[in-house]
């Protein structure tokens, strides 16, 4: 096996000639310096030698020298391998003392097999050493012997200044890029302590390394370096939302640098230091040195807000729904509801002599009104109810709604009504008003599951002007007092300061929506009044509206009696409704008190009778939302051949549907069903006598 000695001082040129050498099948000796080489080469004669220029000790060319004066080791092949001698004297210089080649470094691979295999096939050739060359100019040689050396080392000085100004460079350099760490470090930590999400970091082991401010106060401590060097998962990940357990091997945080990759989850729970819990988003990424997984860095946020938004939008939308549902079912209802009551109108005034038959007829049309209140009911909970705040006496108000809250509230709750004796007039919506005391008979009732006593009542009081209630300041003068008080479960002060925050409930998800009480306080607010509560646990609560009192009395309420009959007339009316019963009747009634009737159960067949030359129409009485065109489209194109018709509208849709953009616009009369017989008349006089 061929031997090759490498004399060279830098180890990373030796290991990687020798690793080159041996994976080509030469047996490697290596030498740090020419001394060394000499004394090894004595020893054991190499087939080949590859040696460095520069080295302490003995540099190459001393060493060539020696070898190629020695009888014992002068048949060796030389190679000189150099990065520092490169110049065309250097290589004349080791060739003249009997180098077999010279090759530059670094060489790749495959060239200095090649400069190898060349050098062992190439025939020996009979050279003299310097010791034969005395007469011919062996004091030359070592003339360029010595000034190869002054010249590399005056180069090396030269290096060396340079490296050493270099060095300065570098250490200016460096120093000014710790100073900018720090500063980076300070950003860094400034950001990492600002930052709204939580982060904290977690070694292998699942120890916290660190954690900012976020994460501090988020999991319940005051300090952020009260979590460092604790569990993370055994302390606040440990369990699902659920309640079960959820193994270090399950969690997703601990799975991140086990297998290295990112992990995500906005479904799952962390546990404060105080064992409460709240859901939470996290994104967990694995931290790496190198190739090598040494831990994690976690970033979370407390979702409790969002999904506290997300259950109140959901609810809106169940709202929404609910509403949409009662709008539809308003109209087929209403309609059903006229039919009831005109029918029974109509057959009171048949049986006026017959006293014994008119009590039946009161019956029917109770159950109309009754009817007629459950769609205002329905509506009013959806908030789709058309607003109409007039004068009214708010104890008849309370009165009309009794029989609905004796159903509401059950037979092991006692009702008290009390009304002040004189009339208690305000300015609002009747539906509203009753919206009002639903809302509140129904709070009560579900705080007084065992039964108890609810109290309505109603008095008159003069207000000074005082600090504001309920964030309003209230205004001195006349208002009248709506108490509604029970004797149920009552409220703490935490409770009472939230009652009129929109989804606050303290019931159970199925029992409540948390709109109740913030739909009395807007309704009571939108009134220009304000509310009063005092409450005490086991004892109840109790609730007092204040609404101002408004001048002059309401107009009478309730429907006329079954025998009095309204002005009628004798004018043209055009009567459209595509209800075929409903028409019917109206159009019985209407020609009972005189007026001249032209029916049609959709707009078409209205247009074909208009287009009639003897036919004069005085007034259209029109439904809203017929099959083909709408009221208001069916009255323009009406008013094209009869321009001095009056108009009268009638509908039993919700506000939602007859203000939508082209359906009824500017000071439109308007008839919402279901309404009395006289109140019908009343408005088509109205109609008719308008200038």
């Amino acid at each position: 096996m061929t031997r090759v000695l490498l004399v060279d001082d830098k180890q990373e040129n030796l290991e990687y000639l020798t690793i080159l050498l041996k994976g080509n099948g030469f047996d490697v000796e290596c030498a740090p310096n020419g001394q060394v080489a000499l004394d090894v080469g004595r020893q054991h004669p190499p087939n080949i030698v590859i040696s460095d220029l520069l080295m302490p000790v003995m540099d190459g060319y001393t060493l060539l020298r020696h070898w190629k004066e020695d009888p014992v080791l002068r048949d060796s092949r030389f190679m000189v391998y150099t990065a520092t001698y490169t110049e065309p004297a250097d290589e004349k210089l080791a060739m003249d003392l009997g180098a077999d080649a010279f090759v530059v470094k670094p060489e790749e691979p495959e060239g200095m097999m090649a400069h190898i295999h060349e050098m062992l096939t190439r025939p020996v050739e009979v050279r003299r050493g310097p010791a034969e060359a005395n007469a011919i100019g062996q004091a030359a040689l070592l003339a360029q012997h010595n000034d190869a050396l002054i010249r590399k080392l005056e180069d090396r000085s030269r290096r060396l200044e340079a490296a050493n100004l270099e060095l300065r460079r570098q250490v200016s350099e460096i120093k000014s890029i710790e100073q900018r760490l720090r500063e980076s470090e300070g950003q860094y930590l400034m950001l990492l302590n600002s930052t709204a999400e939580g982060i904290y970091g977690i070694d292998r082991n699942g120890l916290c390394t660190f954690c900012n401010p976020a994460a501090a106060r988020c999991l319940g401590y005051e300090d952020p370096r009260e979590i460092v060097g604790k569990l993370v998962h055994e302390q606040h990940h440990h369990s699902r939302p659920d309640g079960a357990p959820m193994a270090l091997q399950e969690c997703r945080v601990h799975r991140s640098f086990l297998d290295g990759q990112a992990a995500h989850s906005d479904s799952e729970v962390f546990f404060r230091k105080d064992g409460s819990r709240f859901p939470v988003e996290y994104w967990a990424h694995p931290i790496r040195r190198g190739a090598q997984v040494i831990g994690a860095v976690v970033t979370f946020l407390d979702l409790s807000e969002r999904k506290s938004l997300e259950a109140q939008f959901l609810q809106a939308q169940k709202m929404d729904a609910i509403g949409r549902l009662a709008g539809g079912v308003a109209h087929d209802f209403n309609n059903i509801m006229q039919l009831v009551m005109t029918c029974s109108e109509c057959l009171a005034e048949r049986l006026a002599g017959r006293p014994e038959d008119l009590a039946y007829t009161r019956e029917i049309r109770a159950a109309g009104e009754w009817g007629a209140a459950l769609t205002r009911h329905l509506l009013a909970f959806s908030r789709q109810q058309v607003v109409h705040p007039t004068l009214l006496d708010l104890n008849v108000v309370a009165s009309d709604v009794q029989m609905l809250l004796r159903r509401m509230i059950g037979e092991n709750i006692t009702l008290i009504t009390a009304f002040a004796r004189e009339v208690c007039a305000v300015q609002a919506d009747a539906n509203q008003i009753e919206q009002v005391l639903i809302n509140l008979a129904i709070n009560a009732r579900d705080a007084m599951p065992n039964g108890g006593e609810l109290f309505v009542g109603t008095r008159i009081t003069e207000m000074t002007p005082s600090p504001d209630i309920a964030g309003a300041a209230r205004r001195a003068g006349r208002y009248i007092v709506l108490t509604i008080r029970d004797t149920g479960s009552g409220m703490d002060p935490e409770t009472m300061s939230k009652i009129f925050e929109p989804f606050f409930t303290t019931k159970e998800a199925s029992k409540g929506n948390g709109l109740g009480l913030s739909t009395v306080y807007g309704i009571v607010t939108q009134s220009g009044g304000f509310i009063e509560v005092d409450s005490t646990l086991a004892l109840g609560s109790e609730f007092r509206i204040f609404l101002p009192a408004a001048p002059g009395l309401p107009a009478e309420s309730g429907l006329p009696s079954e025998t009095k009959r309204s002005r009628g007339g004798t004018e043209c009316i055009l009567l459209v409704e595509d209800e075929e019963s409903l028409l019917s009747v109206m159009t019985t009634v209407l020609r009972s008190r005189g007026y001249t009737v032209s029916q049609a159960n959709s707009a078409g067949a209205a247009i074909a009778l208009a287009e009639r030359p003897d036919l004069k129409l005085d007034l259209l009485v029109s439904d809203v939302i017929l099959p083909d065109l709408n009221g208001p489209q069916l009255a323009e194109r009406l008013r094209k051949s009869h321009p001095a018709m009056k108009i009268l509208f009638v509908s039993g849709y919700t506000s939602d549907h007859i203000s939508h953009p082209g359906v009824l616009q500017g000071e439109t009369l308007l008839l919402e069903k279901p309404f009395a017989i006289s109140s019908m008349l009343a408005k088509i006089r109205e109609a008719l006598d308008a200038r």
